[in-house]
């Protein structure tokens, strides 16, 4: 299967949504997701972050979003390391892929293609949360370089902290 990549603009906030909806309905309610408020996915899709989708044809198969935090920003990841670095950092927030489309390596591809572009924007450090039950997203973040730091309580509810210097 042939997948295209290509950002994601204010005009795919329903499809994001909704990618995001299915993957939550697979996973039921068992911790392993978190649902993001529809103004969050919003301001996603406009600069400084970047909505990067995985598309099979006309659909969208797959989102990973870098989230640029601004000072003091309650998103910022960076100040909750156990070593805090002095490198810009930005957020990996998420990454969906829709049901049908698992096991293609989408999240591995668009990691990859956010790397790029954060590395591109000056970005040094990326940092990201994973439920410690999603041993999916883990490993595919562990294949992509990223260390765990340490355990948390956030988004109401125990997370892995990770995060890798690009």
């Amino acid at each position: 299967m042939t997948f295209n990549t290509a950002p994601c603009t204010a005009q795919h906030l329903q499809l994001v949504m909704s990618l995001q909806q299915q993957a939550l309905d697979t996973a039921g309610d068992n911790g392993t997701l978190r649902r993001n408020s529809p103004e969050m996915l919003a301001a996603c899709l406009h600069k400084p972050h970047l909505t990067l989708g995985a598309w099979a044809g006309n659909t969208l198969a797959a989102i990973a979003i870098l989230y640029v935090p601004t000072p003091g920003d309650p998103e910022d990841l960076a100040p909750l390391l156990s070593h805090p670095s002095e490198v810009a950092s930005a957020n990996y927030k998420l990454c969906i892929v829709a049901p049908p489309y698992r096991g293609h390596g989408l999240q591995r591809i668009l990691g990859a293609e956010l790397e790029r572009q954060a590395s591109q924007r000056g970005i040094g450090q990326l940092c990201a949360t994973v439920s410690p039950l999603n041993a999916a997203s883990l490993y595919n973040l562990q294949r992509l370089g990223y260390h765990i730091d340490r355990e948390l309580q956030k988004y109401g509810s125990t997370r892995l902290l990770v995060y890798k210097t690009l």
